[in-house]
């Protein structure tokens, strides 16, 4: 697969999560994705976001929320730059494909830590 640029709305996001402790965007975490209706395109778009949900859940997402004007899906994935690259990019084609507006991506932040030494199992 060609290799994608990663967005600057997305670096912005990566940068924060990795300010915030998380050192490991490839551990797998919650992810949401957000997707709406165009504003001058409203007729329909329940319709239209619904086919985008399908889509998703092809792709092993699962519809959190889905109304007239806005899709949420969410799932359990890496948040590399390269991961989010490779997924910016499909959830864009998703959106034009189905006449939507992909609105971006949220993630759970894992801070991780070394563990004490003091701190015995034993």
């Amino acid at each position: 697969m060609p290799k994608v640029a990663l967005k600057p709305e997305d670096k912005l996001v990566l940068s924060a999560m990795r300010a915030q402790g998380d050192k490991k965007l490839a551990t797998p975490r919650h992810t949401l994705l957000y997707f709406h209706a165009k504003k001058r395109a409203l007729f329909g778009a329940k319709k239209r976001l619904a086919a985008v949900a399908e889509a998703a859940e092809a792709n092993g997402w699962k519809a959190a929320a889905l109304d007239r004007k806005h899709l949420v899906v969410e799932d359990e994935v890496p948040v590399s730059a390269a991961a989010v690259a490779q997924r910016t990019a499909w959830a864009e084609e998703l959106a034009s494909r189905y006449g939507v507006e992909f609105d971006g991506w949220e993630a759970q932040i894992i801070q991780h830590t070394a563990p004490d030494p003091a701190i015995s199992d034993t």
